[in-house]
C-alpha cells in the first residue's frame, strides 16, 4: 500500500487499519498489497502465514 493512497484518492481507514493490525500481530513480512488497473479491475493480495496449530489464548 505505497503511501497508503490510491488513484481515487486515501485507501480509506479500514484498509489502513487491517494492514497495521496484521504488522503488528505478525510483523513486517506480512500484510495487504494492493494492485489496481484503472477501469479494470483491482486486487488485494493478503499474505499472512499458514498456522499448523492453534495458538493458546
Amino acid at each position: 500500500m505505497a503511501g497508503e493512497r490510491a488513484q481515487s484518492g486515501t485507501m480509506g481507514i479500514g484498509m489502513t487499519n487491517i494492514q497495521q493490525k496484521i504488522k503488528l500481530l505478525l510483523g513486517d513480512a506480512y500484510g495487504l498489497r494492493v494492485e489496481s488497473v484503472y477501469s479494470e479491475r483491482t486486487t488485494v493480495i493478503v499474505t499472512m502465514p499458514v498456522l499448523l496449530e492453534r495458538p493458546l489464548d
